[in-house]
């Protein structure tokens, strides 16, 4: 069956993820994938790495659609960016997600992908939880979203936490927080040119 590759998938700016002295073999679990696009391309990454790693991902696959209001950003960048999202294809109803999404994954035997609405509280259980390596977030980018997260997930060494920058400064919190908290070590890889970023949070 062909793949198909990360950079035929719309999405937005992801960076390559750095997986220098992470387990040979592991379960990365990703929450938020929109249309695939990082999730393929962290199987790019583990497989340049001659790495044997399983990715589940779970995304709601609600309607994608701009938004009306980001903070900190002017009304000309706004439409900018409303006026990217349409040309990338990235504006999809939850039907034709979903559909975009078992297509762009279905030629990627290690990816799992799982239709779920993520609540936020105690009751999301994640039925490969021994084996489970590291996490990537990103849906709702809320404080407290991205704090139950990071404590649902804080035993594992590897979580990556997206769109940290000044439009989403509830994320920026949780995570600094987070970071002091458990005295864990954090990398900021800028995004987007360089208006956001992607929070990377090891265990020291």
């Amino acid at each position: 069956m062909k793949r198909v590759q990360s950079k035929d998938i719309p999405g937005f700016t992801f960076p390559i993820p750095d997986v220098t002295g992470w387990p040979k073999k592991g379960v990365l679990l990703e929450l938020g994938t929109l249309l695939g696009h990082s999730a393929v391309i962290w199987a790019e990454t583990f497989e340049a790495n001659n790495m044997d790693w399983r990715i589940v991902t779970i995304d709601s696959c609600g309607n994608m659609e701009p938004p009306e209001t980001v903070e900190g950003l002017s009304e000309g960048q706004l439409r900018a960016m409303q006026n990217y999202m349409r040309a990338r294809g990235l504006v999809v109803s939850g039907k034709e997600k979903e559909k975009q999404i078992k297509n762009n994954l279905k030629g990627w035997p290690n990816i799992t992908f799982r239709k779920e609405q993520i609540k936020f509280d105690d009751k999301f259980t994640f039925n490969l939880e021994p084996a489970l390596t590291a996490v990537y977030y990103d849906m709702l980018h809320t404080y407290e979203a991205n704090k139950w997260a990071l404590e649902r997930f804080k035993h594992l060494d590897y979580i990556y936490i997206d769109d940290y920058g000044p439009h989403f400064p509830g994320t920026i919190q949780a995570v600094d927080e987070h970071v002091e908290l458990y005295n864990k070590h954090l990398e900021i890889v800028l995004t987007d040119h360089g208006n956001s970023g992607q929070a990377r949070i090891t265990k020291r």
